[in-house]
């Protein structure tokens, strides 16, 4: 990976699916180390995420943004991460811990709910995501403490969860990712000890 990559910042979700992607705002950032992931708040995290996401990516016709607007200029509104392509998208969250995770939900449900209520069939609803930072022992195995009030509250939610532990084992890894694949699998939990 190069030490700088540029990435979209404070553009409007309605922007990705136009015509003049290739205009909008972008602002360079400096890729932090995989072993620096842990030590980052949850806005410098969510932006390494889309860095090294973004040079992995499979797809070639995919933009990543940041900060993205979805109803005005209003902070509270902002999509943390985008992932778009002309045909679909996807809005993602970091969420710190388990007992973090219904308030994460609740707020990419309003993102998305927003979206859908406000189109104008110009652009496709999104997928959501959320990248969960808490040990994957406490939710990811059948004896595991959180488990049933995870996959619950995944399921229930039509959201996709990756941890943080499998997100960073991708971006390890020497190959593009088909994040594309992942994306279809509305109520599923990806992380690196699951079956």
């Amino acid at each position: 990976m190069s030490e700088f990559e540029e990435i979209i910042i404070n553009a409007s979700y309605k922007d990705f699916f136009g015509k003049i992607t290739e205009n909008l705002r972008r602002d360079q950032f400096i890729i932090p180390k995989l072993e620096e992931y842990d030590s980052l708040n949850n806005i410098s995290l969510t932006k390494a995420i889309a860095l090294a996401l973004k040079e992995k990516d499979l797809s070639s016709k995919v933009f990543y943004g940041v900060e993205i607007k979805s109803n005005g200029s209003s902070r509270s509104g902002r999509i943390p991460l985008l992932r778009a392509t002309q045909k679909n998208a996807s809005i993602w969250k970091v969420s710190s811990r388990v007992e973090d995770l219904e308030k994460t939900t609740t707020a990419l449900n309003d993102l998305f709910y927003f979206l859908k209520n406000h189109n104008d069939y110009s652009y496709p609803l999104p997928v959501k995501v959320i990248v969960l930072r808490e040990d994957e022992n406490l939710y990811a195995i059948q004896e595991a403490p959180h488990y049933r009030f995870v996959k619950d509250l995944i399921k229930k939610s039509d959201v996709i969860l990756f941890s943080l532990q499998f997100i960073k084992k991708m971006i390890r890894g020497n190959k593009l990712i088909n994040l594309n694949s992942y994306l279809k699998k509305y109520g599923k939990i990806f992380t690196t000890i699951s079956k």
